[in-house]
């Protein structure tokens, strides 16, 4: 069969002509092949788990050879596998100015504990459980049920996002790099690491102690270093008590304090046309030490402020600490005028 393009038998110029058809043909082909290129999956990039230290009973500083892919940082929990029973508790977080060095929470570790790491199945890496517990200048109640510790970058502790990749936008750019050793300008610095899942206790004078749990995204809020802590559901400060604060993996300088006089929400029951306003204390429903709406002094905190330390010297406590505030009786209804 001849070619169209043939002249006596042979082509034109020398050299073959490809048809219509065979053109088709070859355009096929190349997307064919393109295609196949295209959905090839990306090339998974090796690495291996190269350093680990504990930070504190509640955190690691692991280092690799590559940085960490985005899903791997995501499902760390699933990647990282800890030893004895500890447990990642969160996202890894790249340290600034380094390339694949990360802080890592994790559940409270053991003291003296060894334990081992291991990235993707490959080689453990031991290190010991950490002892150097997070330092907080002081406890203070910030609400009826609340309490923050707040921590000073005097005293060389700094919270994990200023010296990790901004997750928040507007701590972009308001960080600082620390060594690998976590060192800056020659002062070796604690990080507090995320303390989502993390609980302080909280005990009175005389009475029952209770857990309060860690508030999400107080920890560093406005530039302030103090994450926030809450009593369970339907607990109170009594105004006037003095309760003492700890943890296992904390450190807390001045770890007592003094509830001020709150004013505590209406109880569930008591929403009436004639019941108090919400975040007002009836007078029938105050305790001997805490404050009405016209008995505040100048000097009690208002809701949601901290007060200062020290507090003055106290009469001797009523015999409840916390209470519950479904406990609290409802406000006598107003009496209407005769008139």
């Amino acid at each position: 069969m001849q070619s169209d393009i043939e002249t006596d038998g042979q082509p034109a110029d020398g050299w073959h002509h490809s048809t219509s058809m065979e053109r088709s043909l070859l355009g096929r082909l190349v997307n064919r092949r393109n295609k196949v290129k295209a959905e090839k999956p990306p090339k998974y990039i090796p690495k291996q788990l190269v350093g680990a230290e504990a930070l504190s009973p509640v955190s690691l500083q692991l280092s690799f050879s590559k940085p960490l892919a985005p899903e791997e940082l995501e499902a760390a929990p699933a990647y990282l596998k800890l030893s004895g029973g500890l447990q990642v508790t969160g996202c890894p977080r790249l340290k600034n100015g380094s390339r694949a060095s990360y802080i890592v929470p994790t559940s409270l570790q053991q003291p003296g504990k060894r334990y081992a790491c291991a990235f993707r199945g490959g080689d453990k890496l031991g290190f010991r459980a950490g002892v150097d517990r997070i330092f907080f200048r002081r406890a203070v109640a910030c609400a009826y049920d609340t309490v923050e510790l707040a921590a000073s970058l005097g005293d060389a502790v700094v919270d994990v996002g200023r010296v990790t990749e901004a997750v928040r936008p507007e701590f972009a750019g308001s960080g600082f790099e620390l060594s690998a050793d976590n060192v800056f300008e020659g002062r070796y610095y604690q990080i507090v690491p995320p303390l989502d899942g993390l609980t302080v206790q909280i005990s009175p004078e005389r009475g029952q102690t209770l857990e309060a749990t860690y508030i999400p995204g107080t920890q560093l809020a406005s530039a302030r270093q103090a994450p926030r802590f809450r009593l369970p559901a339907g607990f109170a400060f009594t105004s006037g008590q003095r309760y003492a604060v700890s943890a296992e993996w904390a450190r807390i300088g001045q770890d007592e304090f003094t509830a001020p006089a709150y004013r505590l929400p209406a109880p569930p029951h008591s929403a009436s046309p004639h019941s108090a306003p919400p975040h007002s204390a009836s007078p029938h429903s105050a305790s001997p030490h805490s404050a009405s709406p016209h008995s505040a002094s100048p000097h009690s905190a208002p809701p949601h402020s901290a007060p200062m330390l020290p507090s003055p010297k106290l009469p001797a406590p009523a015999p409840e600490r916390l209470r519950p505030l479904a406990a609290l009786p409802a406000p006598s209804p107003a009496r209407r005028s005769s008139n």
